[in-house]
């Protein structure tokens, strides 16, 4: 199946692979802040709960405890420091697959729309005459 565009007609798998390609960018971009939102909400639970669910909390109360900061970046560097830069894209691989193809098919989805859409106003244009 071909769209057809204003810059021509395409296949079908150039707006996957767009979708796909951006997905996968911004989920390798995003997963240290999403590591960091994560390691909070586990902090913010244990305190809740009063218990810890893994050593990772652990090291993020320790680092709590000595930073007086809790912004972003310090929190990253509190990571970095006690396990490693790695620590800050843990689960990069199955985020990166999960949110690239949900980008594939949104984009694709909409490429499709659009193109349904447009045939339609044309026959609708032509109809008109």
């Amino acid at each position: 199946t071909f769209f057809s565009g204003s810059t021509g007609s395409f296949p079908i798998y150039v707006p996957f692979m767009a979708g796909a390609s951006a997905g996968s960018v911004a989920a390798m971009i995003s997963t240290p802040f999403d590591v960091v939102k994560t390691r909070r909400q586990a902090m913010m639970s244990a305190s809740i709960n009063g218990s810890l669910s893994s050593g990772s909390v652990a090291a993020m109360r320790a680092a709590s405890r000595s930073s007086k900061s809790h912004s972003t970046w310090s929190v990253m560097r509190s990571i970095s420091r006690e396990e490693g830069y790695s620590a800050l894209m843990a689960g990069a691989f199955a985020r990166c697959l999960r949110i690239s193809l949900a980008c594939a098919i949104m984009i694709t989805a909409y490429e499709a729309g659009k193109a349904y859409f447009r045939k339609r106003r044309e026959r609708i244009d032509l109809d008109a005459f």
